[in-house]
């Protein structure tokens, strides 16, 4: 397939991509529990041969996988991007809009299972359902899969949330410590080391590959207050850390039976392979690929790497 190039890609999305989404977008919401809505964008696709829903990582939100669905779309497929609680437009537990606090990461997977049961597939009545879903996203998508292991056709984890890297620091050390500081009463304080969004750019330090797509997407946060999700508070931290245990728990994982590709980034500073590997290798059916020298962002690497992977996704969603 052709993928979008990173030569010009700006304004590629600017005056191609971005006004084709728009004749086909729409922004819903839905609430599984009052009070709490969730938003989603839906771009239904006349005839359409599946439907994909897209699951995205911690900090983002929809408008970062424009990209995905002008993809998606141009395969015949209706595309669904869920906001998960905490993120874009969804239902938010603090007033700061550059802070990710989630008292408890099952409201995360039962969001998602609402989503993909209640709303996709009941407007999608007999097409095949396949889900794309990207870190955190992924870990997500994964503990739906244990849970209910008929919902999805196939599915395509990228970097999935399945344990996270802490570098040197023990993980026994890193649990103690956040929940010294939640004990302590700075439960939403920034995790050490994260911020309010600032405005500053610093794509050495990202988890991005492409400087070109890093700059699209800060330029649309610069734009956009509600895509300025940028750091974890401890209870988040906390949260997420037992999701990534929970998703790659072997008995869980021995559940899963939907074909999957699940891509790991060989140069990942956000997640490790770990609870990857327990995941590929205890489900049913999971075709393990590891991406060299990418960070975790994998779809946002250089053409010659995306291009092969976007042709494996592709070819996999046919078969």
């Amino acid at each position: 397939m052709e993928i979008i190039s990173s030569v010009n890609y700006s304004e590629t999305m600017q005056k191609k991509v971005e006004p084709y989404l728009e004749k086909y977008r729409v922004i819903k919401y839905f609430e599984r529990t009052k009070g709490e809505p969730i938003c989603y964008e839906r771009y239904a696709m006349p005839d359409a041969k599946a439907c994909v829903i897209i699951s995205h990582g911690f900090t983002e939100n929809s408008d970062k996988y424009h990209e995905q669905a002008y993809y998606f779309l141009n395969e015949g497929y209706s595309v669904y991007i869920i906001n998960h609680r905490g993120h874009g437009r969804s239902f938010r537990m603090t007033k700061d809009p550059s802070l990710v606090h989630i008292k408890d990461f099952n409201g995360l997977t039962e969001d998602f299972a609402f989503f993909a049961a209640k709303i996709v597939k009941e407007e999608n009545s007999g097409l095949p359902c396949f889900v794309y879903a990207h870190s955190m996203g992924g870990g997500i998508a994964g503990t739906v899969m244990e849970d209910e292991p008929k919902l999805f056709d196939k599915a395509v984890l990228t970097s999935p949330m399945m344990s996270i890297n802490l570098g040197k620091i023990p993980k026994w050390a890193a649990a103690a410590f956040v929940k010294t500081k939640i004990a302590t009463g700075h439960g939403e304080d920034y995790i050490r080391g994260q911020q309010a969004f600032d405005g500053t750019r610093d794509f050495e330090h990202s988890m991005t590959s492409g400087m070109e797509r890093y700059d699209y997407y800060f330029d649309r946060c610069l734009e956009n207050e509600y895509m300025r999700t940028w750091g974890s508070s401890y209870v988040n931290s906390l949260e997420m850390s037992k999701l990534a245990d929970h998703v790659s728990e072997v008995s869980r994982c021995r559940k899963v039976v939907t074909p999957t590709l699940l891509f790991s980034a060989g140069e990942d500073g956000a997640v490790t392979d770990i609870g990857q590997k327990i995941f590929a290798d205890n489900a049913a059916s999971v075709e393990f690929i590891i991406v060299p020298g990418v960070r975790h962002e994998i779809f946002t690497a250089a053409d010659e790497i995306i291009g092969p992977y976007w042709d494996k996704i592709m070819k996999f969603f046919r078969e």
